[in-house]
């Protein structure tokens, strides 16, 4: 009977006896786990969250360890298309619309019989053919110039959502390098 240690719990204060082989129990008035600690002498009672604490801080670390081999590739990577979307010309990003090439399409086209019937003495069918080119190259500048500002704010805006993802990868990998470095 002199093996055993009397303790309380920490948890609720009921009192636990304790012989020398064990090293985890749960509180017969409370049911928390408790590991005991031996030492210099000493006996004493730590809940198992301490341990669980430990195995996280652990886990934490490797996972931190694993992030900072992935983050940088996937940064490379985000880096790589914005750039790219900035260069791109707005025609392969944002294809012309049908109307759009059907104005082109017909400005082009009366264009020369407005001069062949200018120069066929027809003035009236001339000048009719060359306010037909002017209203159809009007009409593609407007859907020209739209499709271009339209295509611009898209662009910004996906450009906008990249940088607040590189942004955001960029602060978990130095969270992650500090977590590593203690």
């Amino acid at each position: 009977m002199s093996d055993l240690v009397t303790l309380s719990c920490p948890s609720c204060g009921g009192k636990l006896q304790i012989t020398p082989d064990i090293d985890r129990f749960a509180c017969t008035y409370c049911g928390h786990e408790h590991i005991v600690k031996r030492g210099g002498g000493i006996v004493s009672l730590a809940p198992v969250v301490e341990g669980l604490r430990q195995v996280q801080a652990s886990v934490d670390k490797t996972t931190a360890e694993l992030a900072i081999a992935r983050l940088p590739q996937e940064i490379a990577v985000l880096e790589e298309e914005m750039r790219a979307l900035r260069e791109a010309h707005i025609n392969t990003l944002y294809p012309p619309h049908k109307s759009e090439s059907y104005l082109g399409r017909a400005a082009a086209l009366t264009a020369p019989f407005a001069l062949i019937l200018w120069f066929a003495q027809n003035r009236t069918a001339a000048i009719l053919f060359i306010l037909l080119f002017v209203a159809c190259l009007i009409a593609w500048a407007i859907f020209f110039f739209g499709r271009v500002q339209g295509g611009n704010k898209a662009r910004e805006t996906r450009l906008d959502a990249m940088a607040a993802q590189h942004s955001e990868k960029s602060a978990m990998l130095r969270r992650n390098r500090q977590l590593v470095s203690g």
